[in-house]
């Protein structure tokens, strides 16, 4: 048996069949098996390439531990006999409607006990008198309550979304359940969220119009609500939209300019990499500006290893990058396989690698203008 020439592509293939067949691998004497039986084989070098299948029961157990709730989670420590004092941090803030701001929350005390877990956040505009911001840390003794399923057949499940990135409890409250207080900047991160809040407020002073203003919140700070449902629409009609949401046409444009602002550093003795880690950490760091929302980090993780083969020139195979990005988000991040997202980005960066050069095949003009167009 001929071990496969690629083994990323076999290897991410088990992992992902593992994580999607995880609920039917919960007996550990199945697991154990799917991970003695391929380790027995390979020792045997006719059967040496069956190593690979330790793969499948490792995605499996990996889908499983990230979905089980640890032991300092809030759902622990809050039952009916307590007293609920929650302190939560805002760390997402989602979409708003005309009757709340919506922010994701990671319940980080209950009581004097140091928790973690995401809860779904709703908060009454009308009685508010001060606008929350991310970061924020919100006091409250306001109980959860579990998210409700859907009550429309065949309509969205938001309850199963939720669950998905692993939100199980939700949170309604008004101006008068709670206390807002600033909190202090703790890491790099929670930096680059008080700069994009601090830029926003400065281009709300600024005297440009209020159309641009919003687009460049879009195109540059990453907020995704700021355009005005008539603009929104009147780009959706022009067929352009896409251009709105920060992905893999702003991060390659974001890439090439520092690749080539940054050229100087080259010339520095072992310059290269330098030049190389710095264009990765800069695409990172302005993902984290952004927000970390998933489509950004996708990309950034994707032009990552773009960058690396384009500016090392020892990596001449895309298609290899891609998968191992792939393979890359689904070990941190589990939930993006369940993300729409997620997979059509990946569906579309195949397309654009393998089957756009069999589309050029098919017709080669001779007219060197008509084949560039």
């Amino acid at each position: 048996m001929k071990a496969p020439k690629f083994p990323i592509y076999i290897v991410t293939l088990l992992f992902v069949v593992g994580m999607l067949s995880s609920h039917w691998m919960e007996n550990e004497f199945l697991v154990a098996t799917l991970i003695i039986l391929p380790f027995f084989g390979a020792l045997l070098k006719k059967y040496r390439a069956l190593v690979y299948l330790i793969f499948l029961p490792l995605g499996a157990i990996h889908h499983q531990q990230y979905y089980s709730l640890s032991s300092s989670n809030y759902r622990h420590f809050i039952t009916k006999k307590n007293a609920k004092n929650l302190v939560i941090k805002l760390t997402h803030e989602l979409k708003h409607n005309d009757f709340q701001f919506r922010f994701y929350g990671n319940v980080v005390r209950v009581n004097d006990q140091k928790t973690e877990g995401k809860i779904l956040i709703g908060i009454d505009k009308k009685t508010l008198k001060k606008n929350p911001t991310l970061g924020d840390l919100m006091y409250t003794q306001k109980s959860l309550k579990p998210i409700l399923s859907r009550t429309n057949p065949g309509g969205f499940d938001y309850k199963d979304y939720l669950n998905k990135i692993k939100i199980y409890d939700q949170l309604h409250v008004s101006d008068s359940d709670f206390i807002l207080s600033k909190n202090k900047i703790k890491n790099p991160f929670d930096f680059l969220k008080l700069w994009n809040s601090t830029l926003e407020k400065k281009l709300e002073k600024s005297q440009l119009s209020s159309a641009s203003k919003n687009t460049i919140k879009t195109l540059l700070l990453g907020k995704k609500d700021a355009l005005n449902r008539k603009l929104v629409q009147a780009y959706a009609d022009a067929g352009v939209i896409h251009i709105f949401a920060i992905s893999g046409l702003h991060i390659g444009i974001v890439m090439l300019f520092l690749g080539f602002i940054l050229k100087p550093v080259k010339w520095i003795y072992g310059g290269k990499w330098i030049y190389i880690i710095c264009i990765i950490g800069l695409l990172w760091s302005f993902a984290l500006f952004t927000g970390g929302s998933p489509s950004v980090i996708r990309a950034v993780c994707m032009f990552s290893g773009f960058a690396l083969a384009k500016y090392s020139h020892r990596i001449h195979s895309t298609f290899h990058l891609l998968v191992v990005s792939f393979f890359l988000l689904l070990v941190f991040y589990p939930p993006f396989l369940y993300q729409v997202g997620f997979q059509m980005s990946y569906l579309a960066v195949l397309g654009i690698i393998k089957i756009h050069p069999l589309i050029q095949k098919i017709w080669q003009p001779r007219v060197l203008i008509i084949r560039r167009f």
